[in-house]
C-alpha cells in the first residue's frame, strides 16, 4: 500500500490492514494457494483437460517480457 496512502487512514484502519497484511499473512496466503495445486491438478487430469507446461525458454520469455512489471508497479504505488 501507497505509505503516505497508509498513513492518512484512522487507527482502526491502520490495525485492520495491520492485522491482515505483512510477514505472516504472506506466508498463510502462500501456503493456502500451494494446497490448491494438487486438488486442481487431480480434478483436471480426471476429467481429461489438457495440461500446458511452458518450457524454459517460453517461462523465460514471459519472464523478460514482464520484468518491468513490478517496477512500474512500485513506482506508481509510491505516488
Amino acid at each position: 500500500m501507497n505509505q503516505a496512502k497508509y498513513n492518512n487512514l484512522p487507527p482502526e484502519l491502520k490495525k485492520v490492514i495491520d492485522n491482515n497484511s505483512g510477514l505472516a499473512t504472506s506466508k498463510w496466503a502462500g501456503k493456502t494457494v500451494d494446497g490448491w495445486t494438487a486438488p486442481a491438478r487431480k480434478i483436471a487430469i480426471d476429467r481429461r483437460n489438457t495440461i500446458n507446461v511452458l518450457t524454459d525458454a517460453e517461462f523465460n520469455r514471459g519472464v523478460k517480457a514482464t520484468d518491468t512489471v513490478d517496477d512500474a508497479w512500485a513506482k506508481e504505488a509510491d505516488t
